[in-house]
C-alpha cells in the first residue's frame, strides 16, 4: 500500500511550511517520506505500534524528532490511521 498524503507544519519561527508524506506499509509498520513542497528537503521515518503506542523514530541526522513536536504528532495520526 502507498498513500500520499499533505499537510502543513508550523515552524519555530511560526512560519507555516508545506509538506508531501510517502506512505508505504509493510506488515506492522509504515516507511514515512516527507519532502518539502519546494524539494529540497527529505526525511525518512519508520512509524510502528509498540505496546498499543505509536511510536515514530527517524534514520536521519537533520530533524531532532521529539514527542512533543507538531511534527512527532502528525507522524503518530498516520500511524493511527495506517496501522
Amino acid at each position: 500500500m502507498i498513500a500520499i498524503r499533505n499537510f502543513t507544519i508550523t515552524g519555530i519561527d511560526e512560519t507555516v511550511k508545506h509538506y508531501v508524506a510517502e506512505i508505504k506499509k509493510e506488515s506492522e509498520k509504515l516507511h514515512v517520506t516527507l519532502k518539502n513542497s519546494a524539494g529540497g528537503m527529505k526525511e525518512i521515518f519508520e512509524v510502528f505500534n509498540d505496546n498499543n503506542e505509536i511510536v515514530v523514530k527517524t534514520y536521519t541526522v537533520s530533524i531532532i524528532l521529539k514527542p512533543e513536536t507538531e511534527l512527532y504528532k502528525k507522524l503518530q495520526q498516520l500511524g493511527v490511521e495506517y496501522l
